[in-house]
């Protein structure tokens, strides 16, 4: 179901979304039958549980009779922590019933649709805009790095545009990867452990003249495109 956009007594902070495990493994079924299928889930416990990532302002159920709450917290940052965790993670059910395993997700809102008659949106590769902030450094990794493990561990934060793996600026044993939105990169940076492979790797938000080397970088290989020249 889709996340309710929030009204404007609501924080303004995209809520992560809490569903028992059970009735997200049951989305073709009726309210009704996920309803009686799905372990006891209370706000109270949600909270309580997802407190550890930082302030809630506020657990709301979904609306509809769904199983599942979402939980906005005060930080942006805190929101990431939770749904960088784990995608699924164990808390306290109703009093007496033990456990229950739930679901976390971070959804992005839906696209808003360009008013008719509007003009199309610059192509990224005939334009050069600088947008800070949206690409992570990863170091750490066993040689040869492979581009799709590394875009299918990043893609858990958030959509991730490009992956750069080999190049000038890239030493070996690390990745760049960019982000399209920074909702990704905050939950990237925000979760303190990762690993690769079974090994430790070291994820970093990439500033200053690193980030400028990158778009110089992406830039000069998109005109090299443009004039048929390949993208390197």
């Amino acid at each position: 179901a889709a996340v309710p956009p929030p009204s404007s007594s609501r924080p303004s902070a995209r809520p992560i979304v809490v569903r028992p495990a059970a009735a997200a493994c049951c989305a073709g079924e009726s309210a009704g039958e996920t309803a009686a299928a799905a372990p006891a889930l209370t706000a109270e416990g949600v909270k309580e549980h997802f407190s550890k990532f930082g302030e809630i302002e506020v657990v709301e159920s979904f609306p509809g009779g769904e199983a599942g709450f979402l939980v906005r917290y005060r930080s942006y940052l805190s929101a990431a922590a939770a749904a960088a965790a784990e995608p699924k993670q164990r808390l306290k059910a109703g009093e007496g019933l033990g456990e229950v395993e739930v679901t976390v997700e971070w959804p992005l809102p839906p696209q808003t649709a360009a008013a008719p008659g509007a003009p199309a949106a610059a192509s990224p590769a005939s334009t050069r805009t600088f947008e800070p902030g949206l690409v992570v450094s990863c170091s750490g990794l066993k040689a040869p790095v492979d581009r799709q493990a590394v875009r299918e561990y990043f893609a858990r934060f958030g959509t991730v545009a490009f992956v750069e793996v080999a190049g000038e600026h890239v030493p070996e044993g690390s990745a760049l990867v960019r982000f399209k939105e920074k909702p990704g990169v905050e939950a990237a940076v925000a979760q303190t452990e990762h690993s690769f492979d079974g090994s430790p790797v070291t994820v970093q938000l990439v500033t200053g003249d690193q980030e400028k080397r990158y778009y110089e970088s992406m830039w000069e290989c998109q005109d090299r495109s443009r004039r048929g020249g390949g993208g390197g």
